[in-house]
């Protein structure tokens, strides 16, 4: 049976706690002259937590800002902008847990011509047990990993994401490169292989198997952005930049559906030895702001340290049968459910 790193939650954040206050940081911090003045940036998940953290960091360093959101549409974008005086906030909505949704995001975004800097796959759930979405899969599976299959699929195809394998329209010689950067999570390490015979199943599951869950697509994830990198980058070539990354623990309200009792422990715990959103946004920023990054892929950071994703992500073949699964999932989605204008 598939699993991730723990097996249940008070084992989860205590290991969080745990790793934060053993951290060695090895990548410099920010500066203000970090700058992202002409980049236009998309965040997924950018209404609140760490998405909100990084989306104000992103205004703040002068970027043209994108907030693909489920909810929080429009009164968080206002507030940022009047936060960060920043008139280049957007915010468009997006149910990340539904076909249909996410590809009139990607139809809204190829209709105006949009040129993608930096994407930033930072949405995530973690429900108590399991829910099915419109398209009759898991949303814990949807949104923690497939979701952002479909999604860069989309973007670079139509080429919103430049790019010269998939969009056939690169950056020209000498011009930063695009970034993709997932939010995932060190949970990843020691989760079992991922079985294909059952990928994409739906199953019912509760609190002990969500925690499985969780860290389990966190290691499909990080498998998908070392082939997505394999794929993009030939020749040992940097054509587009992909990062994963885990922000560590953080004060987020990603348990806000867990059952009372666990909630309010949790939450204590959260409070007290988590770190803020803001505090966290810090590596992801650095992956989208920092100069030293241009022309690099495939850099995984836990928290400000750079070190090796678990081994299993790398195993080339793996990456190539998620991919395929992950095709072949999309184009039966698309012949069940077909969105109306794609």
């Amino acid at each position: 049976m598939t699993r991730g790193r723990f097996d249940y939650p008070v084992e989860a954040v205590l290991t969080g706690v745990s790793d934060f206050f053993k951290r060695k940081d090895n990548v410099r911090p920010l500066t203000e002259g970090d700058r992202l003045d002409g980049k236009t940036c998309l965040i997924t998940g950018a209404n609140s937590g760490v998405g909100l953290a990084v989306a104000r960091e992103f205004a703040r360093r002068g970027a043209h800002l994108l907030m693909a959101c489920r909810s929080g549409i429009p009164e968080v974008g206002e507030a940022l902008r009047r936060q960060t005086g920043s008139p280049s906030i957007e915010m468009l909505r997006v149910d990340l847990s539904d076909l249909h949704s996410i590809y009139a995001l990607c139809d809204t975004l190829q209709a105006r011509g949009v040129q993608l800097d930096v994407t930033v796959c930072n949405a995530g759930v973690a429900p108590p047990h399991a829910r099915c979405t419109p398209q009759g899969l898991d949303e814990m599976f949807m949104v923690n990993y497939l979701a952002k299959f479909i999604l860069l699929e989309r973007l670079l195809r139509d080429g919103t994401i430049p790019n010269a394998v998939f969009g056939g329209n690169p950056r020209p010689p000498g011009a930063p490169r695009p970034r993709i950067i997932f939010t995932s999570s060190d949970s990843h390490r020691g989760s079992t292989p991922i079985d294909f015979d059952s990928f994409g199943r739906f199953e019912e599951y509760g609190v002990r198997r969500s925690i499985q869950l969780y860290g389990y697509y966190k290691l499909v994830l990080n498998t998908y952005a070392t082939e997505l990198s394999r794929r993009l980058n030939l020749d040992g070539k940097v054509d587009v930049g992909v990062f994963p990354m885990c922000p560590g623990p953080v004060d987020t309200n990603i348990i806000r559906d867990a059952p009372l009792l666990l909630k309010g422990f949790m939450s204590f715990v959260f409070k007290v030895f988590f770190q803020s959103p803001e505090k966290a946004a810090a590596p992801l920023v650095y992956l989208a702001a920092a100069p030293e990054v241009e022309g690099t892929t495939n850099r995984y950071l836990h928290m400000m340290t750079e070190k090796p994703m678990d081994e299993k992500t790398y195993d080339p073949e793996a990456g190539r049968r998620l991919w395929e699964c992950s095709a072949e999932l999309l184009a039966r989605l698309l012949r069940e459910h077909p969105p109306n204008n794609s």
